[in-house]
């Protein structure tokens, strides 16, 4: 059997495509906005749509709700999915929220929260001084993903494949 690599698995999802949408923050795509992006996804599409995001520094919070739920963790993610199949690649969730103390008590600014069954992220990065990733419920699949915070870098209930992760800790010491 031959290996895939992550690009041909690209390729087999855009042979399924039936949707593009693209986005860029100089106004050059069909939008300026990752959210407004995500709102124009048709709702019960039994076929995959693929939004291709411009390099950039996107600032807003972004939700892919396609089960019209509220969500988990106290509404701090950047961005949050709520829909099967997820798939995305050499993309960076970071919140920008700042970095607490030690001893600071429920104060979460998740990156991401994942909230559903079968996403799958590759070549991806994960940011956050505290709770980056929250890998609530549902399988998931990461690979060559880069992860960096302080506190809590990974937690929730997902039962989920890490392949070939870096996780990078920036905590401070602590004295007693």
């Amino acid at each position: 059997m031959i290996k895939k690599s992550g690009f041909e698995d690209f390729i087999d999802i855009i042979e399924e495509l039936t949707f593009v949408l693209t986005v860029n923050l100089k106004g050059c795509a069909d939008f300026s906005s990752v959210q407004k992006a995500m709102d124009a996804v048709p709702n019960l599409s039994p076929t995959r749509t693929l939004i291709i995001v411009d390099s950039g520094t996107y600032r807003e919070k972004v939700t892919n709700d396609t089960a019209n739920s509220t969500g988990g963790t106290p509404f701090s993610y950047t961005i949050a999915i709520l829909s099967t199949n997820f798939v995305t690649y050499n993309i960076s969730f970071q919140n920008t929220a700042p970095p607490l103390s030690p001893s600071a008590i429920g104060a979460q600014a998740v990156a991401l929260s994942i909230l559903d069954d079968k996403a799958a992220f590759y070549g991806c990065g994960f940011y956050e001084a505290h709770d980056a990733l929250n890998d609530d419920s549902g399988r998931h699949y990461f690979k060559e993903c880069f992860i960096q915070g302080s506190i809590n870098l990974i937690f929730g209930n997902g039962r989920s494949l890490y392949k070939d992760w870096v996780i990078n800790s920036i905590a401070k010491e602590v004295s007693i």
